[in-house]
C-alpha cells in the first residue's frame, strides 16, 4: 500500500442533507459500505451481487490507495449511505491513471452529496498528482454510478482542464465533465 499524506479533511455536508463525511476507519467499514453498493445496484440494473469477503480482500491488497486517506464515507440516519476512494494506476500505455469511486445509495440521492464526494475525490487526486511527480501524460477519471446507469466520467488533464473522453453502460447517462482549475495542478 502506498500512502501520500493528505491536508484534505472530509467535505463538509451540504444544509439540510442530515449527512456527516469522515474518514474510513478499517475493515470493519466495508460492511457498511458493501449494504450502501447493494441498496445502490438494483435501481440502477446491475445485478452482480456484491461480496463483503472480496471487498474486504479488496481493501486489505489495495496498492495505489491508502483507505485511512483516500476514502471518505458518507453516513445518514446512522447508517453508511455512500463511499469515495481514489487510486492511481501506471497504465501499460505509459499514461498515469487518477481515479475515484463514488458510490451513493439512491436514499441520499439530490441532497448535494455526490458533488461534495466528487469535489473532494478531484481535490485529492489533484494532490495525489502534486505529490507524487511523473513524466507521464496524466487522466482523471470518476466512476459515479446513478440512476441512469454506471457511468464512466473520464477526464484528460491540461492546463486546469478536463476533456470528457467517453461514457460506458449508458448512453444516456449525464456526466460531469467541467473545467476544475481551483484544484488542477500543472498536469504533464
Amino acid at each position: 500500500m502506498t500512502t501520500i499524506a493528505t491536508s484534505l479533511g472530509p467535505p463538509g455536508a451540504p444544509a439540510g442533507s442530515g449527512a456527516t463525511f469522515r474518514r474510513w476507519r478499517d475493515l470493519d467499514d466495508i460492511g457498511g459500505m458493501a449494504a450502501a453498493n447493494a441498496r445502490l445496484r438494483a435501481p440502477i440494473g446491475l445485478l452482480e451481487l456484491i461480496d463483503v469477503g472480496s471487498m474486504r480482500h479488496r481493501y486489505t491488497h489495495l496498492v495505489n490507495s491508502d483507505p485511512a486517506v483516500d476514502c471518505i464515507i458518507v453516513e445518514r440516519d446512522g447508517e453508511t449511505r455512500g463511499y469515495v476512494r481514489v487510486e492511481w494506476h501506471d497504465l501499460a500505455d505509459g499514461d498515469r491513471i487518477y481515479d475515484s469511486t463514488l458510490v451513493l445509495e439512491p436514499s441520499a440521492w439530490g441532497l448535494g452529496l455526490a458533488e461534495a464526494m466528487l469535489a473532494w475525490s478531484e481535490g485529492r487526486c489533484s494532490e495525489l498528482a502534486r505529490e507524487h511527480p511523473t513524466n507521464r501524460r496524466s487522466h482523471l477519471a470518476n466512476y459515479v454510478f446513478k440512476a441512469l446507469g454506471a457511468g464512466l466520467v473520464v477526464g484528460q488533464h491540461g492546463p486546469g482542464q478536463f476533456q470528457f473522453v467517453k461514457n460506458l453502460r449508458n448512453r444516456h447517462h449525464k456526466s460531469v465533465a467541467r473545467q476544475h482549475r481551483r484544484h488542477a495542478p500543472n498536469w504533464p
